[in-house]
C-alpha cells in the first residue's frame, strides 16, 4: 500500500513540474510530518533536491534522513503537547466540539500568514519548483495564488465526510447501530452544522 501511494505522488510530480527542487511543508506534529518522509526519502533516491520546513523538534529525523531543514521562523512553533501551554485561554472550552473549533482556529487558520512568511524567505534562497505540503498546512493557498507554485498536498487525516449514519466527523466517535445511538448521532450532526461549523 505505501509504495503505491508513494509511486502514485511520484507521478503526480513529474506531471506537474520540470524542475527537480521540492520543498516539504508540514504543521509540526508527528501525524503530519512522519506520514510525508518515506515519499520525501524516495524523491530525494531519485536525485530531486528535497528539502523541509517544519519545528526545530524535527531537525534530527531530518539529519538522519539526509534531508536539508528549515526552521520556522516567524511562525509560531505550535507543537501538539504544547498546545494548553501555548494557548492558556484553551482549557476555558470544556467540549471537544468547542477544543476542537478553538484549535482549528488558532492552531491551524491563525498560522497561515506566518508560514507563508517563512516560505518566501526559504524562496529566496531555495527556489524550489513544487511544494508538497500536509493538507492541513494551511499556506498552501497562498504558495499556489501568489508565488504561483504548484502545490501537491498529502492527505494525513480522515476525509470530513458525513453521513445519516455517523456522528460527525472530528470527534472520533464511532458509528452506533442502536436507534439511541443514531438519534444521539443525527442531534451530534444538527449541532455541528448549526453551532461548530457555523462559526469557523
Amino acid at each position: 500500500m505505501e509504495n503505491s501511494i508513494i509511486t502514485k505522488y511520484t507521478n503526480e510530480i513529474k506531471k506537474t513540474v520540470s524542475g527537480r527542487k521540492i520543498l516539504f511543508a508540514t504543521v509540526p506534529f508527528d501525524g503530519h510530518v512522519n506520514p510525508l518522509t518515506g515519499l520525501a526519502v524516495h524523491l530525494k533516491s531519485l536525485g530531486y533536491d528535497v528539502r523541509w520546513y517544519t519545528s526545530t523538534y524535527y531537525a534530527d529525523k531530518m539529519q538522519k534522513l539526509g534531508i536539508p531543514f528549515y526552521p520556522l521562523v516567524k511562525a509560531m512553533d505550535v507543537r501538539a503537547d504544547e498546545v494548553d501551554v501555548l494557548f492558556p485561554e484553551r482549557k476555558k472550552h470544556k467540549s471537544q466540539v468547542a477544543k476542537l473549533n478553538y484549535d482549528i482556529i488558532n492552531v491551524f487558520i491563525n498560522r497561515a500568514t506566518e508560514y507563508f512568511a517563512d516560505v518566501v524567505e526559504i524562496h529566496k534562497t531555495f527556489p524550489f519548483d513544487v511544494m508538497i505540503s500536509d493538507i492541513t498546512f494551511t499556506a498552501t493557498p497562498f504558495v499556489i495564488d501568489i508565488m504561483k507554485k504548484p502545490v501537491i498536498t498529502g492527505g494525513i487525516v480522515p476525509l470530513t465526510e458525513t453521513s445519516k449514519d455517523l456522528a460527525p466527523s472530528g470527534l472520533g466517535i464511532t458509528p452506533s447501530s442502536s436507534v439511541p445511538g443514531k438519534i444521539k448521532q443525527a442531534a451530534l450532526r444538527f449541532f455541528a452544522i448549526k453551532s461548530f461549523l457555523k462559526s469557523l
